[in-house]
Parts: structure tokens; C-alpha cells; sequence
């Protein structure tokens, strides 16, 4: 009888052991297969250059050169030199227009620029809709659904330059 526990024992472990390498496996390689397919071709000079200059492009898009006089106005706020943005609408408008760029770049880097056109247009109504629940102009989410058309083409433009 002892030995007949003993080897149910050893049985259970062996199969515990081995299904908990299995499952190490299966998270490992899902893991590397995840990292694989989200840095493939990935070009991160153009990455980190498009994120950048659409960063920088943005400060002057929404400022009283361009467009922001009217846009400020649509969305209810005053721009003046005394009016200090908000850093966390600023940290996390870099981290967005960051993983914009990551993604135009990876679209691109794999031959997919329909992709880049799909997100692009899904981005621009979805700021829009955004917007106009907001009760904003119609000119001011234009301005905004704008600036995402804006940035995914020098995004795609980078990308491709810095490739050839």
C-alpha cells in the first residue's frame, strides 16, 4: 500500500512539475512572441523623431499662430501668457503621440501604411465625437481631428525617409 501512495506521489508531482513548465513555456514563448510581434521591423529613429516633431508641432498648432485662438474659444478656455498648462495633459500628450508613432512605425516597418490609414481615420472621429459631446465648435474638433491627420503623416514620413 505504501508504495502504491508513494508512486501516486511521484505521479502527481511529475505531472505538476510538468504542467507547470508547460505553462512556464507557453507564458514564456506567448511573452517573447508578444515582444517579437509589437518590435518587428520597428524603425525607433523615426519613432522617437516623428514623436518629437509632433510633439513640438503641437505647441505651435494649438498656439495664437495657427489655430489655437479659435480653438480656445471652441473648447471654452482663454489663452494668455499667464495660463500654465496642465503637466499632466502634457506628459500625457507625449506618451500618446509616443505610442501613435510606435504604432505608424510598426505599420509601416511591416508594409502596412493601410493600417496607418485605418487608425489614423478611426483616431480622427473618435476625437470628433469626442469633442462635439463636449459641446465644442465643430471648428475646434476640427482643429483636434486635424492635428491627428497631421501627425500621422509626418509620422509615415518619417518612417519612410529614415528607411531609404
Amino acid at each position: 500500500m505504501l508504495v502504491f501512495v508513494d508512486l501516486k506521489i511521484c505521479a502527481a508531482l511529475l505531472l505538476r512539475d510538468f504542467a507547470d513548465s508547460r505553462l512556464s513555456y507557453c507564458h514564456n514563448k506567448l511573452r517573447d512572441d508578444l515582444m517579437d510581434a509589437l518590435t518587428a521591423n520597428v524603425n525607433w529613429l523615426g519613432v522617437g523623431l516623428s514623436t518629437i516633431i509632433c510633439f513640438m508641432l503641437g505647441a505651435l498648432w494649438f498656439s495664437t499662430r495657427l489655430f489655437g485662438e479659435k480653438w480656445a474659444e471652441g473648447i471654452g478656455i482663454k489663452i494668455d501668457p499667464s495660463h500654465k498648462q496642465s503637466v499632466t495633459a502634457l506628459v500625457s500628450q507625449f506618451f500618446g503621440t509616443l505610442l501613435l508613432a510606435w504604432i505608424v512605425g510598426l505599420a509601416v516597418g511591416n508594409g502596412s501604411i493601410a493600417s496607418v490609414v485605418l487608425i489614423t481615420l478611426a483616431v480622427f472621429f473618435i476625437v470628433i465625437a469626442s469633442n462635439l459631446m463636449g459641446e465644442h465648435t465643430l471648428y475646434a474638433a476640427l482643429v483636434e481631428g486635424g492635428f491627428v491627420i497631421a501627425m500621422a503623416v509626418i509620422m509615415v514620413l518619417c518612417n519612410l525617409v529614415i528607411l531609404s
